[in-house]
Parts: C-alpha cells; sequence; structure tokens
C-alpha cells in the first residue's frame, strides 16, 4: 500500500508574532485536533525551562492554532503521544521526565522513571 502526502502551504494558520519552534512531535487526540511539541526558541541542546508554550494544537481541518500551552515546563521536548482517554504524554530528554496531561494543558502526572 502505498501513501501520499501533500503540502498545504496555508496550513498551519499562525497568528501574528506566534512562531513555531523546533518541532519534536506531534499527535492527534479524539477530535481530530493535532497536537505539535516545539522546541519554541530553544535548541536541542537547551539547559534552561523554555518560559514560551511548548505545546501549538490545531484544528486539523482549518490549521488554526486553536490553544498553546507548556510554558515553563520542559527544557528540551522530545516526544508526544495521546492515548485513550485523551490524555497527552510528553518527554522532555534534558530533564528525564514523563509528562501526563489533559488536552487544555494541565499536568495530571509527572514521571521520573525511577
Amino acid at each position: 500500500m502505498e501513501l501520499a502526502a501533500e503540502v498545504d502551504a496555508a496550513w498551519p494558520v499562525l497568528p501574528p508574532g506566534v512562531q513555531l519552534g523546533a518541532v519534536s512531535g506531534v499527535a492527534v487526540d479524539s477530535r481530530d485536533r493535532v497536537y505539535v511539541f516545539h522546541r519554541a526558541e530553544a535548541g536541542f541542546d537547551n539547559e534552561s525551562i523554555i518560559e514560551s508554550p511548548t505545546v501549538f494544537v490545531f484544528d486539523a481541518d482549518s490549521g488554526a492554532l486553536v490553544d498553546q500551552w507548556g510554558s515553563g515546563l520542559f527544557i528540551v521536548p522530545h516526544g508526544i503521544a495521546v492515548d485513550t482517554r485523551d490524555h497527552v504524554w510528553l518527554t522532555d530528554t534534558a530533564a528525564n521526565l514523563v509528562f501526563e496531561m489533559t488536552t487544555d494543558g494541565q499536568v495530571i502526572g509527572r514521571y521520573d522513571g525511577t
């Protein structure tokens, strides 16, 4: 089976002054909202907490930015997944942490692997 992809230059739609940093992961919830985990103004070698929102939530059809959150939580955003309960799971490689969050960015759990 061959999958075809097509670039849509009009997607995503960001408000003036809002920029998307280096993207480290993308996930979709049960309502077809697209979660983009990005490093904002930081790079992979970042060593301090990113104060800007690191999760952008987009409407899948229009590409409109519908929410943004994750400020002050991550050093090096890495992976993202959405489970069957619509809990958003995010990893930070520099902090060695996994966050379990709601779709509006509230922390449910913070796990350090121990």
